[in-house]
């Protein structure tokens, strides 16, 4: 039965004989650069400011659906705002105490 010890390069076996470790494979990752540009590249100044504490991908998200202000997200409802990409269970409260903050609350 092979046994392996730690910090070894040859893998030993019990009937004495001494072969080499499989190296693994190494797989390379190479994020996609079009993309990364894309998000580092992305113009948030259009988000009203009580957005700020938003993640960038929730902001990304309101961006992307015209809902730049309070006002623009009071016209949404809960569900409509969950079923978008990066709007998150985390975004909620946040959403909630901006609209709060303008007197406004979400479309029934």
């Amino acid at each position: 039965m092979p046994r392996c010890v730690p910090g070894a390069t040859r893998l030993s076996s019990e009937a004495g004989v001494d072969r080499p470790i499989a190296a693994k494979p190494q797989i390379e990752c190479k994020p996609d650069t079009a993309d990364r540009t894309v998000v580092n590249e992305f113009d948030y100044s259009r988000l009203s400011p009580a957005f700020s504490r938003l993640s960038k991908p929730a902001k990304r998200a309101l961006i992307n659906n015209d809902i730049l202000e309070p006002r623009d997200l009071a016209r949404c409802s809960r569900r409509e705002l969950a079923g978008l990409h990066g709007i998150g269970p985390s975004a909620f409260p946040l959403l909630t105490e901006a609209l709060h903050a303008e007197g406004l609350d979400f479309r029934p």
